[in-house]
Protein backbone atom coordinates (compact mmCIF):
# COMPACT_ATOMS: atom_id res chain seq x y z
CA UNK A 1 0.00 0.00 0.00
CA UNK A 2 1.34 3.45 -0.91
CA UNK A 3 1.17 6.38 1.33
CA UNK A 4 -0.44 9.57 0.25
CA UNK A 5 2.63 11.54 0.49
CA UNK A 6 4.59 8.68 -1.63
CA UNK A 7 2.18 9.17 -4.15
CA UNK A 8 3.43 13.14 -4.41
CA UNK A 9 6.20 13.31 -7.27
CA UNK A 10 9.40 15.07 -5.51
CA UNK A 11 10.57 17.84 -6.99
CA UNK A 12 13.64 17.66 -9.11
CA UNK A 13 16.75 20.20 -8.05
CA UNK A 14 16.79 21.60 -11.56
CA UNK A 15 13.04 22.25 -11.42
CA UNK A 16 13.73 24.00 -7.96
CA UNK A 17 16.85 25.75 -9.49
CA UNK A 18 14.60 26.74 -12.69
CA UNK A 19 11.36 28.08 -10.29
CA UNK A 20 13.19 29.41 -7.09
CA UNK A 21 16.74 30.63 -8.08
CA UNK A 22 16.87 31.62 -11.31
CA UNK A 23 14.06 34.63 -11.48
CA UNK A 24 16.63 36.29 -8.75
CA UNK A 25 19.64 35.33 -10.93
CA UNK A 26 18.14 37.57 -13.73
CA UNK A 27 17.38 40.18 -11.86
CA UNK A 28 20.46 40.47 -10.63
CA UNK A 29 21.99 40.38 -14.16
CA UNK A 30 23.30 36.79 -14.43
CA UNK A 31 22.88 34.97 -17.27
CA UNK A 32 22.24 31.20 -17.79
CA UNK A 33 25.76 31.48 -19.50
CA UNK A 34 27.33 33.65 -17.00
CA UNK A 35 25.82 30.62 -14.27
CA UNK A 36 27.46 28.47 -16.54
CA UNK A 37 30.74 29.09 -16.28
CA UNK A 38 30.55 29.56 -13.06
CA UNK A 39 29.56 26.56 -12.20
CA UNK A 40 32.21 25.41 -14.66
CA UNK A 41 29.75 23.16 -16.88
CA UNK A 42 28.39 23.90 -20.44
CA UNK A 43 25.32 25.44 -21.32
CA UNK A 44 23.74 22.63 -22.66
CA UNK A 45 24.65 20.29 -19.52
CA UNK A 46 22.47 23.44 -17.42
CA UNK A 47 19.62 23.36 -19.60
CA UNK A 48 19.30 19.86 -19.31
CA UNK A 49 19.42 19.96 -15.43
CA UNK A 50 17.08 22.74 -15.30
CA UNK A 51 14.54 20.61 -17.86
CA UNK A 52 14.86 17.64 -15.50
CA UNK A 53 16.07 15.83 -18.07
CA UNK A 54 19.21 15.04 -16.76
CA UNK A 55 20.14 14.72 -12.39
CA UNK A 56 22.68 16.78 -10.69
CA UNK A 57 25.75 14.82 -9.59
CA UNK A 58 27.19 14.93 -6.29
CA UNK A 59 29.76 17.29 -7.95
CA UNK A 60 27.63 19.32 -9.11
CA UNK A 61 25.79 19.38 -5.59
CA UNK A 62 29.32 20.58 -4.50
CA UNK A 63 29.27 23.39 -6.73
CA UNK A 64 25.39 24.22 -6.81
CA UNK A 65 26.05 24.93 -2.81
CA UNK A 66 28.97 26.99 -3.36
CA UNK A 67 27.19 29.13 -5.53
CA UNK A 68 24.00 29.37 -3.20
CA UNK A 69 25.74 29.63 -0.08
CA UNK A 70 22.60 29.46 2.27
CA UNK A 71 21.92 25.66 0.86
CA UNK A 72 24.34 22.34 1.26
CA UNK A 73 25.95 19.89 -1.42
CA UNK A 74 23.58 17.29 0.91
CA UNK A 75 20.54 19.69 0.23
CA UNK A 76 20.99 18.93 -3.58
CA UNK A 77 22.08 15.51 -3.55
CA UNK A 78 18.87 14.45 -1.75
CA UNK A 79 16.56 16.09 -3.91
CA UNK A 80 18.32 14.31 -6.67
CA UNK A 81 18.13 10.70 -4.32
CA UNK A 82 13.68 11.89 -3.35
CA UNK A 83 13.59 12.28 -7.26
CA UNK A 84 15.43 9.50 -8.53
CA UNK A 85 14.02 7.03 -5.51
CA UNK A 86 10.40 8.13 -6.61
CA UNK A 87 11.08 7.63 -10.15
CA UNK A 88 12.27 3.87 -9.20
CA UNK A 89 9.18 2.95 -7.29
CA UNK A 90 6.62 4.45 -9.64
CA UNK A 91 8.78 1.94 -12.54
CA UNK A 92 10.65 -0.85 -10.80
CA UNK A 93 9.12 -4.72 -10.64
CA UNK A 94 8.68 -6.04 -7.32
CA UNK A 95 6.22 -8.08 -7.66
CA UNK A 96 8.18 -11.41 -8.35
CA UNK A 97 10.66 -10.49 -5.40
CA UNK A 98 9.94 -12.13 -2.30
CA UNK A 99 10.53 -10.39 1.33
CA UNK A 100 13.40 -12.21 3.57
CA UNK A 101 12.67 -12.39 6.89
CA UNK A 102 15.47 -11.81 9.20
CA UNK A 103 15.90 -13.95 12.03
CA UNK A 104 19.00 -12.97 13.53
CA UNK A 105 20.85 -9.86 13.62
CA UNK A 106 24.14 -10.33 10.78
CA UNK A 107 26.68 -8.71 12.76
Amino acid sequence: MMRRHESIKPTHPGEHLREDYLPALKKAGVTLSGLARNLRTSRNNLNLILEARRGVSPAMAVKLAAVFPNTTPEFWANMQSNHDLWQAKQTVDTSRITAVAVVEQVE
